[in-house]
């Protein structure tokens, strides 16, 4: 499977670093996070771009949640040899000169990935500061949308490592599905001005 999986591996890796598709999915996720995410009134837009800010810079709330495997230091496969991988990569020299394309290609992809962290910190904070603990509240950021979940079902398993974006679709039909049933009121009134805001687009 996994040898399998590679078109779909190298596809979305080439697609989810264009930068045009980065901002787009920034502007998608801000939106969708502030109708299916209730931790409290925030500002779907400044609440994004401060997170974007805080991620660039390794802030305190991007670092906590690094710690507690959300955002970019999660792993979608937990195999040993990738974990092993990565944590060579962390005892390297440390230092700030790209010395290899690799290198460069994770600098980039992390920089890029600031935009996908944006909306993870704004739910961070947004529960910290509604009285939710830290555990809480990266479990809320995790949870804007898990790549990582995956059901018990062999088939779909099968499908979701073989077919680009599938599992993230699946996810996001499946987040919209409980944020709606978590305060139903809020999702339909933050979905109607959604889709007002869509139709006169």
């Amino acid at each position: 499977w996994k040898v399998l999986g590679l078109p779909k591996t190298l596809l979305t890796n080439l697609v989810t670093a264009d930068p045009a598709f980065a901002a787009r999915n920034f502007l998608r996720d801000s939106a969708s996070t502030w109708v299916t995410v209730d931790v409290g009134s925030r500002n779907p837009l400044t609440g994004a771009a401060k997170g974007v800010i805080q991620s660039l810079k390794n802030s305190p709330s991007k670092e906590a949640m690094a710690f507690m495997g959300v955002g970019q230091g999660s792993f979608y496969d937990t195999r040993a040899e990738n974990v092993r991988g990565h944590m060579n990569k962390l005892a390297g020299d440390g230092g700030s000169i790209v010395t290899s394309l690799g290198e460069f290609w994770d600098l980039y992809r992390e920089k890029l990935g600031s935009t996908e962290d944006a909306n993870r910190i704004a739910v961070y904070e947004a529960a910290i500061k509604n009285g939710a603990t830290e555990a809480e509240a990266a479990y809320q950021a995790m949870d804007v949308l898990n790549f990582s979940r995956h059901g018990a079902f062999e088939s779909m398993r099968v499908l979701t490592t073989l077919v680009p974006f599938m599992n993230a679709r699946i996810q996001g039909l499946d987040r919209l599905v409980r944020g709606a049933k978590h305060d139903t009121g809020s999702f339909m009134i933050k979905g109607a001005m959604m889709t007002g805001a869509t139709i006169a687009l």
